[in-house]
């Protein structure tokens, strides 16, 4: 197999609560990926829209969910392994105390059947899945449910206006940068900008303006909950990312 990421997600959840910060492969940085990049775009079965990671109410399960294939329904294959790392250690993305799990998945050749496993310390089986892609799969003796299939993509987006911004800072930002205007040490405008208007175009739309792009557009997702008890590793602190593998 060789090994290819196309894309990371780092997730850390902490108890009941998750903290999301996205990353495109090879710098971190926080955003969305739907079909960006060209390698990608040329092989959309390895291209990870976003993952989610929430804790159960009473913290004794994870719950992970990764959706694929840009904004169309792809049909899966064996050509991609898809896995979540996760973590467990004292604190975001410590593993000193803890060790690597990984929860991967792959297909038969047609895409209409998956495998999964949930692997702990030296990839020891702490749990195994297998079923048809979109159908309920019962859970395996050790707790452990998975679902794949076409969902609707739960990421919140409007791409008109993040179009209008970035046009208009693209118009501007010459102007911007001549007049004084001072940048943050995370490369963002500062409120000086707001003389060129730039604060009336970033402000939250009304209600009636606002649309959500990716309303009503499926995407293939991976979704899996188990008992945090299976994960190797000591602490509260779970880090999660997704990587997609070529064969």
């Amino acid at each position: 197999m060789k090994f290819n990421i196309k894309h990371a997600l780092r997730v850390t959840a902490v108890a009941g609560a998750a903290c999301l910060g996205l990353a495109a492969y090879p710098q971190f940085a926080e955003g969305a990926d739907h079909t960006d990049g060209g390698a990608v775009t040329a092989d959309p079965l390895t291209d990870i829209n976003d993952i989610y990671s929430w804790m159960s109410p009473d913290a004794a399960n994870l719950n992970l969910a990764m959706s694929v294939g840009g904004l169309s329904t792809i049909t899966f294959d064996d050509s991609v392994v898809y896995d979540f790392t996760i973590t467990r250690g004292a604190a975001p993305g410590d593993a000193s105390v803890g060790t690597e799990n990984h929860f991967r998945c792959s297909f038969d050749a047609a895409g209409e059947n998956f495998e999964c496993w949930l692997l702990g310390d030296a990839g020891a089986i702490k749990s195994y899945a297998a079923g048809a892609v979109d159908a309920n799969v019962a859970p395996t003796a050790e707790g452990m449910q998975v679902f794949i299939g076409p969902r609707n993509d739960a990421f919140v987006f409007d791409l008109g206006r993040f179009l209008d911004t970035t046009d208009f800072i693209a118009e501007n930002l010459q102007g911007l940068i001549d007049s004084g205007t001072s940048f943050d040490d995370n490369g963002c405008l500062t409120n000086e900008g707001a003389s060129m208007g730039i604060r009336d175009l970033l402000l939250p739309p009304t209600p009636a303006d606002a649309v959500d792009t990716f309303a009503g557009v499926n995407a293939q997702h991976i979704i899996v909950t188990f008992p945090k008890a299976l994960l190797d590793g000591e602490g509260d602190t779970l880090s999660v990312w997704a990587s997609t593998h070529t064969r």
